[in-house]
């Protein structure tokens, strides 16, 4: 299953929203922006709920949302965007 797919799965209310998704965070209820970064899928709460707490209460790890491939790199994402994924 292609990560994006797994990460949506675990977020039922996740909609489409232009390049990316929206959807309830987890862990506080506001909005959770989703979009696919590289390496990784970005998840940007609207209260700053961290990335790490949503991806444990969603039951995933950092490399369950890599979307790092050998030949592509469609966008750059900063370490602060990535916040402490570097398995």
């Amino acid at each position: 299953m292609k990560p994006i797919k797994r990460l949506l799965a675990k977020l039922p209310s996740a909609r489409p929203d232009g390049d990316g998704w929206l959807a309830v965070c987890p862990i506080c209820g506001g909005v959770l922006r989703i979009s696919e970064g590289w390496p990784l899928i970005l998840l940007t709460c609207g209260n700053g709920c961290r990335m790490l707490a949503i991806l444990d209460k969603l039951r995933l790890r950092c490399r369950d949302i890599k979307t790092k491939s050998a030949t592509a790199k469609p966008s750059a994402t900063s370490a602060a965007e990535t916040e402490g994924c570097h398995e």
